[in-house]
């Protein structure tokens, strides 16, 4: 049986979640309540570019940066594609916070 090229290690795009999740719990037990550091970031963020920024949008600012940097191909890590799936997911978490 002929096998296509590249197939035999392709990743499925699930694999990434346990990795990512491992990594929101350890970050939550280094750096403490995302929402707290969200709210730090969002002031800060805010200030520099005068405009209000909520918790969420200091994340989506993160989560865009990430990207930016696999987009320029210079970085294609796995840490890099993590990053940037959980700070989405803090994003989308952080709706609520002020």
């Amino acid at each position: 049986m002929k096998q296509k090229m590249g197939l035999t290690n392709m990743r499925k795009p699930s694999d990434i979640f346990d990795k990512c999740d491992s990594i929101l719990i350890q970050r939550g037990e280094q750096y403490g309540d995302h929402r707290v550091l969200g709210n730090i970031m969002a002031q800060m963020m805010g200030a520099q570019v005068k405009a209000d920024m909520s918790c969420a949008d200091a994340m989506m600012v993160m989560a865009q940066l990430k990207m930016a940097r696999l987009a320029m191909g210079d970085d294609k890590s796995e840490d890099s594609y993590i990053d940037a799936i959980n700070y989405l997911a803090l994003a989308w978490a952080s709706e609520d916070c002020s």
